[in-house]
């Protein structure tokens, strides 16, 4: 519904990242599943869990699910979301996100966003996180945050609860 149209579907963005990431052991990849994995799994019957444990290589690993997210988030030099609200979090904490595609917020310009499936992977396979201007996508973030989560009095009638609780 986003627009991803250059990977078939999350797991092929999934294990195109995967493939990479095995490719740069210069990297320490650590791989953090949607809350809603155990119930995407129910549909194609695969975690991120199993598929970080089938490359079993030590600079590819998978962050606990309880592990404190803001914690986590703020040790890490870049990240790499498909269109997750992480993409918003961490971008107004200063930390560079990269994304496959547009998405919800690409167009907003706080993120490096890739133009194709090509561009997406040639990136991954560079430096791409220190290329940003972190102060000034900070400042598009908070902006955009604003715009979509805050919600003002008049508006209060109009509350969308995270997809999470189906």
């Amino acid at each position: 519904s986003q627009g991803l149209n250059d990977f078939r579907d999350f797991l092929d963005w999934i294990l195109t990242t995967l493939e990479i990431a095995k490719t740069r052991p210069e990297i320490n990849w650590l791989f953090k599943a949607h809350p809603c994995d155990d119930w995407y799994a129910k549909i194609n019957g695969q975690r991120l869990s199993d598929l970080v444990a089938e490359i079993d290589q030590p600079h590819i690993r998978l962050a606990d699910k309880n592990w404190n997210g803001s914690d986590l988030m703020r040790s890490l030099d870049g990240i790499v979301t498909c269109h997750g609200t992480i993409g918003i979090e961490a971008t107004s904490q200063s930390i560079p996100v990269l994304v496959p595609y547009t998405g919800w917020y690409g167009h907003a310009g706080f993120v490096s966003c890739a133009k194709s499936r090509e561009d997406y992977i040639n990136r991954l396979q560079t430096s791409w996180w220190q290329k940003q201007d972190l102060n000034v996508n900070r400042e598009k973030a908070e902006l955009f945050a604003g715009w979509v989560f805050c919600v003002p009095e008049w508006y209060a009638n109009c509350v969308f609860p995270d997809d999470s609780r189906q």
